[in-house]
């Protein structure tokens, strides 16, 4: 008769990290807050408050180069990949855009210029380029704006100039 030799957490890794379904991942936005990171920031501080528990939606693909790293070989290795995406490129993100406002009854809702400029500055995230559209949307539709341009862009995304630099006018010796 052989022993088996595994542990709990590898007998019961599926309920310790589970791959959640978009409606679990639904209820469980209601136990908790949406949070966002800076690259290198930390999720969590040795002696410090931290959440009970973390949902990472999406990340950086070098987090998972990181976890092969030695001192994080334990955690790294209790963590599953649901979904890794590559850079998108501007037409793959054109078309998702279209089909988007397509499905949502208003395929001339965006001009084709504007679907341009922002599938470029979204630098083929799906996320990035979704975030910037429902952001033009919030703005247009506060201005009541039948069609969203790029002129309604540039007011929402253009830095403002920067003041002149003021030099001083010293003595020379």
């Amino acid at each position: 008769m052989s022993v088996s030799t595994q542990s709990i957490l590898d007998t019961r890794r599926h309920q310790l990290f589970p791959i959640l379904e978009p409606a679990e991942i639904d209820r469980v936005r209601r136990f908790g807050k949406v949070s966002s990171y800076r690259a290198g920031e930390a999720l969590a501080q040795v002696g410090e408050i931290s959440p009970g528990l973390t949902v990472i939606l999406a990340g950086d693909r070098r987090l998972l180069e990181r976890f092969r790293a030695d001192e994080f070989l334990p955690l790294g290795s209790r963590i599953r990949v649901r979904l890794a995406l590559e850079r998108a490129s501007s037409d793959e993100l054109q078309d998702c855009l279209r089909h988007a406002l397509h499905k949502a009854g208003a395929p001339q809702l965006m001009t084709s210029e504007l679907i341009g400029t922002i599938c470029d500055h979204a630098q083929g995230n799906y996320r990035a380029l979704m975030n910037m559209a429902g952001e033009l949307l919030v703005f247009a539709a506060q201005r009541e704006a039948r069609q969203i341009d790029e002129k309604l862009f540039l007011e929402i995304y253009a830095t403002p100039p920067s003041p002149p630099v003021k030099i001083a006018a010293g003595r020379r010796r």
